[in-house]
């Protein structure tokens, strides 16, 4: 099984995402095969499994705000791949002979539809404006039962951004559920976690660790600079004056001037340049780190 393997195999960044689609497809493939046959429902213990490989590979702790998580690997929840399963499952029965055991069973369980398979499927079906396949029983293509499908999911997911505030800045960058650049690049895992830790709104900055001692928004000011500025994931890499050497580098790198920019411009910038931007965020960080704590 993929957890008993040592640390020699996890060193290297692209065995480790390797070992991350193996920790997604036993999990979120195998152990829901068939579930269109069981019926739509939630599947907590396998997401928490493939959530927990998904912390592990971003560098991330627990309390990381889940739906950000999700955003930037971008991959479908078993909830969603079970409505597939079962879409598929319902183009099977449409195409099988009445003469069959199995279409006379779905024709009595579609003619009672009620608080069964097909009242749930039916419902799931309404809910992505695909009322009208069950209502004509035509066969739902699955190319655009998968586009229906991601839809809702992203709806649901942007709901639930809305709602942590450690995903304030994760807001004004990410709008749609895909991979983040810098986790398909090979980096190593400290420079990873630093840039998931700021993405997902957990990097030990003021904002973040204000609250622990709760602190009001405006009070969590930037203890390395002198600009009485709060110290939030836009002060820190686009702002503070105590890395603007290194941010000059980082400028340089991504061929680009950070005053001339929109804010979502100036993440979009940086975000698809992940080696430039970890190079960037270990320096100031370690800075950070220094000034604050140097007298300890």
């Amino acid at each position: 099984m993929p957890q008993d393997l040592g640390e020699p195999y996890l060193r290297d960044t692209d065995k480790i995402w390797e070992w991350l689609y193996i920790q997604y497809w036993l999990f979120n493939k195998r152990f829901i095969y068939n579930s269109g046959v069981w019926g739509n429902k939630n599947y907590k213990s396998c997401e928490d499994v493939i959530l927990r490989a998904c912390r592990y590979y971003c560098g991330v702790h627990r309390l990381t705000p889940i739906p950000g998580i999700q955003g930037d690997f971008g991959w479908l929840d078993c909830h969603s791949e079970s409505i597939l399963d079962s879409i598929r499952l319902f183009n099977r029965f449409h195409n099988m002979d009445n003469s069959r055991l199995n279409k006379k069973v779905f024709l009595w369980d579609r003619a009672l539809c009620k608080e069964n398979w097909c009242s749930s499927f039916k419902g799931i079906l309404e809910d992505m404006n695909l009322g009208n396949y069950w209502i004509n029983n035509r066969i739902l293509p699955i190319e655009l039962a998968k586009i229906k499908v991601y839809e809702r999911l992203e709806r649901d997911w942007k709901h639930h951004c809305s709602t942590k505030d450690k995903l304030r800045t994760y807001r004004i960058f990410k709008h749609d559920m895909t991979v983040a650049s810098h986790l398909n690049c090979n980096m190593p895992k400290y420079q990873r976690s630093l840039i998931s830790q700021l993405r997902l709104g957990v990097l030990p900055l003021r904002i973040e660790t204000g609250r622990f001692t709760g602190l009001d928004v405006a009070d969590r000011l930037c203890q390395v600079c002198t600009g009485n500025h709060v110290e939030n994931e836009i002060h820190f890499l686009f702002e503070c004056s105590e890395y603007n050497e290194y941010r000059h580098d980082l400028e340089t790198a991504v061929n680009a001037t950070f005053s001339e920019l929109s804010i979502r411009e100036k993440f979009d910038t940086v975000f698809n340049h992940p080696h430039s931007l970890s190079r960037f965020v270990t320096l100031a960080y370690k800075k950070r780190q220094e000034k604050m704590y140097r007298a300890l």
